[in-house]
């Protein structure tokens, strides 16, 4: 392993931890565990946390990571999906709601993520397609 993948996994791994550790007990309305539904954040939740990184001892990089991470998933994108979801400040707080393009955006995130995850359709075995074609020579 490369010292640049190393370097990534130690990052993705400290912002699992920091979601798991920290954003998951202090705030755990805004960051529910599984299966619960994910709620919209606010836009410009990340700087509000980057605001308060010496009171949850940890450093911006962290911060950005896990709320990459927290925000590009399956359950965050159908959270969104819904115009006129309300999102939460830090607080807790409804200030905003979800808009149309907002949600036609993460409606195309869950039909890429669908897609992409769709399992593959299963080919003709080769036994099939050679009976049909014996069938088709007489």
């Amino acid at each position: 392993m490369s010292k640049a993948s190393k370097k990534y996994w130690k990052r993705h791994l400290c912002a699992v931890r920091f979601i798991d550790d920290v954003l998951q007990v202090k705030w755990p309305e805004l960051f529910p565990k599984k299966p619960d539904s994910k709620v919209p954040l606010s836009i410009g939740f990340t700087s509000e946390l980057l605001a308060q990184r010496r009171q949850l001892k940890t450093i911006g990089k962290v911060i950005r990571k896990a709320m990459q991470l927290w925000c590009r998933g399956w359950r965050y994108y159908k959270a969104c999906s819904v115009p006129g979801a309300a999102r939460y400040n830090l607080a807790g707080e409804v200030c905003g709601y979800v808009s149309e393009t907002e949600a036609e955006y993460a409606r195309g995130k869950l039909t890429d993520w669908e897609e992409k995850n769709r399992l593959p359709i299963k080919k003709e075995s080769n036994s099939v397609a050679a009976d049909e074609n014996m069938e088709a020579k007489k």
